[in-house]
């Protein structure tokens, strides 16, 4: 009974921790999107990565990804700050070239090529720019920026003093 109470607590403690670093997250999200003015949120629902075989481990990791608890905790507070949240498909946004539309296999680097027109970019804002157009319909053009900033909802470690800034640069 003792080990099963603290097997019970242990993942209890451990699911509040993931649930509060997931409202970090958006709340960072919103922030931004707030401070940039964003009025209109798409957000990508990935669904169909769940249906393919990619091997035993691969397959436990996605079955456990609670990618839609992410998706209503978006729409969630987009409308409590006036945003508007849609979700659809991006089914086919990373391996779309942005600039001559040409399919090929998804880079395993940050760094998206084009062998057929040298287009080169992000891989993740090559995605996004896809998404766009698959969203309101109309092609815009590669942002180019010098460099990427990934932001972290809250510090890897709690009292970790490595680093006070919670972003990460490229």
């Amino acid at each position: 009974k003792k080990l099963n109470n603290a097997r019970r607590e242990m993942s209890a403690r451990i699911e509040r921790q993931i649930r509060e670093q997931r409202h970090q997250g958006i709340t960072k999200v919103m922030n931004w999107c707030e401070d940039n003015q964003v009025g209109e949120l798409y957000v990508g629902n990935p669904h169909g990565v769940r249906n393919q075989n990619r091997g035993r481990k691969q397959n436990q990791r996605m079955a456990q990804w609670e990618y839609g608890k992410d998706i209503n905790y978006l729409q969630y507070k987009s409308l409590m700050r006036h945003i508007e949240c849609s979700t659809g498909t991006e089914r086919g946004t990373s391996s779309q070239c942005p600039e001559c539309d040409v399919r090929q296999k998804a880079p395993k680097g940050r760094n998206w090529n084009c062998r057929t027109c040298g287009f080169s970019g992000h891989r993740d804002i090559v995605g996004s720019v896809n998404m766009h157009r698959i969203a309101y319909g109309e092609k815009i053009a590669f942002p180019q920026l010098s460099c990427i900033t990934y932001l972290r909802p809250s510090p890897l470690r709690a009292g970790s003093s490595s680093c006070s800034d919670t972003s990460q640069s490229c």
